[in-house]
């Protein structure tokens, strides 16, 4: 099996927040089939269905529903470029765009108020100085994903590109399963349940059309990204700007509270203790002393570092302190409190230094920064990062509890006797790969017909390019153990189950590539769609039936 190209991979979870708008359409599927659940009875103007009921039998006010969708349907909502969207094709953006807001955002809005459920949108303001209403955000949001979504689809066809069989057959389980779910809460038909959730003139026709549209212009845009290749001076070039971007750094730090150093102090009815201001600048003053002399420092070793640490008279009655190690961390995840420190060039293994943790109150001239301690930090190295990444291959066989119940069920807990019978199915699988020809295209064969892995059992449990941090620890440590050979097997426990694990070998980039190749890829792939959407305009046609009305509650 050929190899996978690291930038495909990336792509696909790397998508440009502008593209909202196409990740929304391609999860439509989801949204959908819990529509009753999730959008019916919480995210819904109160349009009747076709049949005059709303969804669960309320009876509507008497509307020629046909009629009114008809009336959508020839309504020009907006043009995009040479395109021209009607009505009802303007509200399956609009309504989505809400719903997936509505799902990521809901603890706020339920529990913190974030938007009046109670109240229409464009009765209420996302930013009340700019006079700018959630109705007008969430269009804002929908134009946003048409223009590049119709932008993509334009390219896609200039150039002959079409959806894979499986996107097709994709379609074609989302539209049956859009039918089930209909039949499954008894509306008179699958086009009475898109008018519940989309209004009038939704029909499944034009919503497959652009459910389809929003798959093509994702596809395309992937197969774009996949398409982008980089030569060797280009990743050095662009690397060359910001070389510690690409490190991973190793250090130790110590917080030292200036609590430590409080004295005195008056005890209250309630057992608390509070000190006075000048006891407690006292203490800033005592801590800023106690770790002068730490500034600019060096320690050969985290022992030697842990016994100068344990040497302050204030630790004087301790056995052991609290160390943090930090291990093989990028410079994206070093806290920006120690990133210049850490990540500077002129770092050197040993050094040590002071960096206090203030807090600040008021602003301009009434600002007042308070010390509420020191972190002490020990510098020990830089790992550049050019090793190779790691190709495998898996068969996963799945903890189950009494109800046949996995991980991805929620359930975290199994049984000694759960977990014996997933390992007992292992072996005897790996038994059964042994007992034939031990070659990789035999385990493949083994993983396509046994695994319960869904995103790798088609390909031959095949995972390519694996990063540090990607796979749970006992799969990657397995992968990355010194001397791994191709064709090693063995069993890796994670929390999902059993892994019968075939080593395939190094990948034919480094980690460090890896990440270079990515960023430069994700510069190149937002300037390209920046200049893509900027090159056509949307125009307002007629909007008096956009859903901008819509309450988040029913």
């Amino acid at each position: 099996m050929s190899k996978q190209n690291p930038k495909k991979q990336d792509a696909a979870t790397k998508r440009e927040n502008t593209i909202v708008m196409i990740i929304a359409a391609v999860l439509a599927v989801a949204l959908v089939v819990f529509a009753t659940i999730t959008v019916v009875n919480t995210i819904r103007k109160d349009n009747p269905s076709a049949d005059g009921t709303t969804g669960g039998g309320t009876t509507a006010p008497t509307i020629d529903a046909a009629a009114e969708g008809e009336k959508l349907k020839n309504t020009i909502a907006l043009t995009v470029g040479d395109h021209q969207l009607n009505a009802v094709e303007l509200n399956y953006y609009y309504t989505e765009i809400v719903n997936q807001f509505y799902s990521e955002y809901y603890y706020y809005i339920l529990y913190l108020g974030m938007i009046d459920t109670k109240k229409p949108l464009n009765e209420q303001y996302y930013d009340e100085e700019k006079k700018v209403t959630w109705a007008d955000y969430f269009l804002g949001v929908a134009e946003d994903g048409i223009k590049s979504t119709y932008m993509l689809c334009d390219l896609a066809e200039k150039e002959g590109f079409t959806l894979s069989k499986e996107e097709q057959n994709y379609l074609t389980t989302m539209r049956q399963s859009i039918e089930d779910y209909a039949k499954q809460y008894k509306y008179a038909d699958v086009n009475s349940y898109l008018v519940d959730y989309f209004g009038y003139g939704a029909d499944i026709d034009s919503y497959m059309a652009y459910t389809e549209r929003a798959l093509l212009a994702d596809a395309y845009y992937s197969h774009y990204a996949d398409s982008l290749e980089y030569t060797e001076e280009q990743l050095r070039e662009f690397e060359s700007s910001k070389m510690h971007q690409y490190h991973s750094y190793n250090f130790a730090t110590y917080y030292l509270s200036t609590d430590k150093f409080l004295t005195g102090g008056v005890e209250g009815s309630d057992g608390k203790v509070t000190y006075t201001d000048e006891q407690k600048a006292a203490a800033i003053e005592a801590a800023t002393a106690a770790v002068e002399s730490m500034k600019n420092g060096s320690c050969e070793s985290l022992e030697a570092f842990n016994a100068m640490i344990l040497g302050m008279e204030v630790n004087s009655s301790l056995t052991s302190v609290s160390i943090t190690e930090n291990k093989d961390i990028l410079y994206s995840k070093v806290d920006t409190l120690f990133q210049e420190w850490v990540c500077s060039a002129d770092r050197s293994f040993g050094d040590v230094t002071v960096i206090a943790k203030t807090t600040t109150t008021g602003t301009g001239d009434d600002a007042v920064t308070t010390i509420n301690g020191y972190y002490i930090l020990w510098f020990n190295g830089i790992n550049d990062n050019q090793f190779a990444l790691k190709d495998v291959r898996h068969l996963l066989v799945l903890f189950k509890d009494k109800d046949g119940k996995t991980y991805n069920d929620g359930v975290s807990t199994f049984t000694d006797e759960q977990k014996a019978a997933a390992k007992a199915a292992a072996e005897k699988l790996l038994a059964e790969w042994k007992a034939g020809e031990m070659t990789e295209n035999s385990f493949s064969q083994l993983v396509i017909k046994n695994s319960e892995d869904p995103g790798s059992a088609a390909n031959g449990g095949l995972y390519q390019y694996i990063y540090p941090g990607q796979m749970v620890k006992n799969f990657q440590d397995w992968c990355y153990e010194e001397g791994r050979q191709f064709a090693d097997t063995g069993l890796v426990e994670s929390v999902y189950g059993y892994h019968i694990m075939f080593y395939v070998g190094d990948s034919d980039i480094t980690y460090r590539d890896f990440m270079v190749q990515n960023d430069l890829r994700n510069a190149d792939l937002s300037k390209w769609h920046e200049d893509l959407v900027s090159s056509v305009e949307v125009v307002e046609v007629c909007l008096d039936y956009c859903k901008l009305n819509m309450k988040l509650g029913g």
